[in-house]
Order: structure tokens, then sequence, then C-alpha cells
């Protein structure tokens, strides 16, 4: 990316002296715009494309992960409920061994009206109680809100106060725990002392848009990653699961995307001469193929290995579209108990993409453990090369008893409807893997 973070320099700014690794998992704590980042029900689990945590995954490297079991984020609230409910939250991190939280609260401070040193002594607390009791702490240093006519705007005095605890954070705060500067990627400078977000980052004056979100994620990912200091867990090679010999390798075959004979659906709209790797597939899963023209080759990105391409043109119809790239899990692979993944490396880069995701579909539930959720068709996907990053779907704990016929893993490329249509995705070391943790 050419919009790189230093991370060294960072953490000196900080005070730093490098941490020592953290669990990967870690934990999110806050008001909605950490609450946002989940959805999901009846067997369904999403990471959301506007949710930070799925960002924060994916520029930390691949090192950290975002369950929504350590979802800390409840609507609406202010430092103070934060604080009522903390001490049950850092119960349930302890007693799974979380140690790293983000934490992004106090714009609704301002709209209850609390005096802004209750704000500062109350995130103060809150940062305290968790260090105290092992949990380090990255505090979003808060990020502009309202244009003028939304429902989130703020009086003149509230608008001061909201960039004084900016300001705070920066300056204050962050001698006792990390702390993270979404401000200035979000804030639209033009508008002065009114302190409003940028058009292109929040789709409703105060929460993350997709691209909102990618622009947080590349401020805290790297952060997380020092603490964390992992890497990617990707399938590595192209030798197959075996219990006794390759236990942690890929379920699927051809995670690496050798060969082209692979079989592409005709309701793709394929141009002639496309080529998918070898024992994979693919098809139109939703909606309309009708004014695009898909082509599938195989080329070499700057990292010099080969990654399987498909690129999409075309002047996409009012039904939203979703192309999907599979390959199967062997269902007698996996034992009941069994925690099972998708994960791998994606690319994308173009306009008219809505969402790019990775996941499981489990069938007959139909349902999905899906990193890149589509959350909203009217908001526009980054259009950036975003260069080579890691996806990692949520866990599936493997029971028996749910009767699978099916698990699927899925590269879901859903395209804006009703719009001029030019993008391509890249993707390799991609297949589901057995975790342990």
């Amino acid at each position: 990316m050419a919009d790189t973070i230093d991370l060294s320099a960072a953490l000196l700014r900080m005070g730093y002296t490098r941490p020592a690794p953290s669990n990967r998992y870690i934990a999110g704590f806050g008001d909605s715009r950490i609450f946002l980042s989940w959805s999901g029900s009846n067997g369904n689990d999403f990471l959301k494309s506007w949710g930070v945590m799925t960002w924060i995954q994916r520029y930390s490297g691949g090192a950290a992960a975002c369950p929504v079991a350590y979802n800390g984020g409840v609507a609406g609230e202010t430092t103070s409920d934060m604080l009522k409910r903390q001490a049950a939250f850092i119960t349930l991190l302890k007693a799974n061994s979380i140690n790293l939280v983000v934490v992004w609260g106090s714009t609704n401070d301002r709209t209850q009206g609390m005096d802004i040193l209750d704000s500062q002594r109350n995130l103060m607390d809150i940062v305290r109680n968790f260090q105290q009791n092992g949990i380090a702490v990255i505090v979003v240093s808060e990020t502009p809100r309202g244009n003028g006519s939304s429902s989130y705007e703020l009086s003149a005095a509230g608008k001061a106060a909201h960039y004084a605890m900016h300001v705070w954070i920066e300056t204050v705060l962050s001698q006792m725990c990390a702390v993270a500067n979404v401000w200035d990627r979000w804030v639209n400078v033009g508008s002065g002392s009114l302190y409003y977000a940028l058009t292109s980052v929040v789709r409703d004056g105060i929460h993350a848009s997709k691209i909102g979100a990618q622009l947080a994620g590349m401020v805290l990912g790297p952060i997380v990653k020092a603490y964390c200091r992992g890497l990617p867990d990707v399938p590595e090679s192209n030798v197959v699961y075996n219990a006794t010999t390759n236990p942690r390798g890929s379920l699927t075959t051809n995670p690496q995307v050798a060969g082209t004979s692979g079989n592409i659906n005709a309701n793709c709209a394929p141009t002639a001469g496309s080529q998918l790797a070898d024992g994979w597939g693919a098809e139109l899963s939703g909606g309309s193929i009708s004014g695009l023209a898909t082509t599938f080759s195989k080329t070499t990105l700057a990292d010099t290995f080969t990654y399987q391409k498909v690129s999409v043109k075309g002047i996409s119809t009012a039904s939203q579209t979703e192309l999907s790239f599979f390959v199967d899990v062997p269902l007698a692979s996996l034992a009941n108990g069994d925690k099972v993944k998708a994960a791998g490396l994606i690319a994308s880069e173009g306009v008219g993409i809505s969402a790019v995701g990775l996941g499981l579909l489990l069938v007959p539930s139909y349902t999905q453990k899906l990193d890149g959720d589509e959350s909203d068709p009217t908001l526009p996907y980054p259009s950036d090369n975003t260069g080579v990053l890691p996806f990692e779907g949520p866990i599936l704990n493997y029971a028996t008893a749910s009767g699978h016929t099916l698990i699927r893993v899925r590269i879901t490329l859903t395209l804006t409807p009703s719009r001029d249509v030019n993008c391509s995705i890249w993707f390799r070391k991609i297949g589901a893997v057995k975790v342990a943790y």
C-alpha cells in the first residue's frame, strides 16, 4: 500500500518497547462502532465489511482474529455505561485468556450532556481496569461525526468538546496506553472547526462505511500486530490434511490454485479462454449476470507467486450480482468436535465491488461462517488495490449431529447493482483448516 504505517516509529512515539506476544484472539469494547462489527443468528456468524474488526484482522497481517464472542460493544452507551458493565466483560476475557482489547467510545457522552472531564476520568478508569487485570488496551482517539444534516449533529460546544476529547486521548491518555489516530483519516479538513466526517467514510454521519472501516483497520491493524506478533493462519502447501502425517494440512484440495482445469459454470458468463485452478468451481450464486462478463486467468503478483485472478467488466443490472469461487471439504476428514475455519490470501481492486468475502457455506442449514459480509449494497467497497490481505472466517465447531451434507469454502465477490463494473480479485493459499485454539 502507498499509505502505510512505520510501526517501529509509531511505537517509539507511544513510548513502547516491543510488547510480549498476546493471545491472537482479541476483543472490542465500546459503543456501536465496536458492536456493529458482527452480526448473524441461527447458525450464521458474520464479520461485517463495514465493521472495523474484520479490517483489523486483515491489516494485522493475520496476526489477530476477532470472534463475536468478545464483542463488548453496546449501541448508544456512554463511558459511564461502559464502566458499569466492564467488570463482567473483564471476567469473560480472563476466563478465555484474552489479553488485548480495542476500546472505542465516548462520542455518546456529548449527546448525553456529560462534562468532558467526567468522560476523561471514565476512560482513564476503563483503561486502568483492563490493565490491572493483565489486559492490554488500544484506544481509538475518537472519530469525526456529522455532516450538517445527519441525525448525529452536535452543538458548537459539543463539537469543541468532541475535538478536545480527541486531542486529550492523543496527548494525555496515550501516556498510559496505546492510541490509534483514526480521526486524521476520517476528518473533512475543509469543514474546519465543524469537524465533519468525510462523506466516504461514514454511512449516516457517525458509523463507518466499508471505506471508513478499512481506513480504521489500516491504523489499528499494525498496532495490534505489534502485540500479537503472529503470522496468518492459512494453508501453506498443496499437501492435504492427514490425521497422522499432516494434521495441519489443508482440508480442501489445491489451496495454491495450481493448474487450469477447474469448472467455470456458464452462468458466470466467462470470456473465451478463461481458466480456473484445478479442483475449483465457479458459479453465479445470486442475482443476475446480465450485462457483465468475467475473465478467469492465472497471474503472478509482486511476491512472485501464482494467483488465481477473476476480472468482471460491464454494466450491472438492478439485481445485485454474487459470484462464488469454491472448493469443498471432504466430510470424511472431519470428526465430532473439530474446529474448522476458512482462511486465505485475497487482493481486490476496481469499481463496482460491493463486498469480498471468504467463509464456509454449510448445508443443509444454508448458513455461513463469513469474513466480509455484504453489509449494504448501496455502499461501495474500497476500490484501491488493497494489496494481498489475509482473510479468516469464524470458527465452525463441527458436530456430527448437525448432519452436514456439504461444507464448502467460498470466496464471494458481490457487485453493486445498476452501475459500471470494472474490477478484479486475486487469491491463493485458500482453503479450510483445522485449528486447536
